[in-house]
């Protein structure tokens, strides 16, 4: 028998009459011995459980509702946009800049070429490739305080409204030469 298992996600169709479970509806999960390993196994709360099987375990669950709101896609170009303006005039500007390089980086915009120390401050060089444009940002001390004002005021970027943010930090960043 298997000594590592990761949980199956939950099944549409029940495992016994394979009818589409409704959006809602509540049904039984069970956990048996399969091979060498487990399985989880669905089934509709009229279908009995096969007889031969013997679950470890079994539950009762519903299917979720569908989303009724799906997320837009990041416009990774207006991101762009507003970071490449940003100036890291203060505190705050420097840790709002700071963050969305960050997302940048992880949305592969930019790419960190290197970290420095100019003026007793520690910066992150990135990179735009395709823009052939080079950044320092200041990397600024964050607390958990200070995170949370980031990641709110990302947020805000994300749901559309980058003008506040524009208003709020400044916009008269210009890259550094390459």
């Amino acid at each position: 028998m298997a000594t590592d298992w990761n949980m199956p996600r939950a099944a549409i169709r029940c495992a016994t009459c394979e009818r589409e479970f409704e959006a809602g509806e509540l049904h039984q999960a069970m956990v048996i011995v399969a091979g060498d390993g487990y399985e989880r196994r669905d089934l509709c709360l009229g279908c009995p459980p096969p007889s031969l099987l013997e679950p470890l375990g079994a539950w009762r669950v519903r299917r979720p509702q569908p989303q009724s709101r799906l997320r837009p896609a990041l416009d990774r170009e207006a991101l762009y946009g507003v970071f490449s303006r940003l100036s890291d005039g203060d505190e705050r500007s420097r840790r709002f800049r700071f963050g969305l390089a960050l997302l940048l980086w992880r949305k592969r915009v930019l790419q960190l070429s290197d970290t420095i120390l100019r003026d007793g401050e520690e910066r992150w060089c990135f990179v735009a490739p395709r823009r052939e444009q080079r950044f320092e940002v200041v990397r600024p001390d964050l607390d958990d305080e200070a995170v949370e004002r980031v990641s709110a005021e990302l947020e805000l970027l994300l749901s559309g409204d980058a003008a506040a943010i524009d208003e709020a930090d400044g916009v008269n960043s210009e890259p550094i030469d390459a």
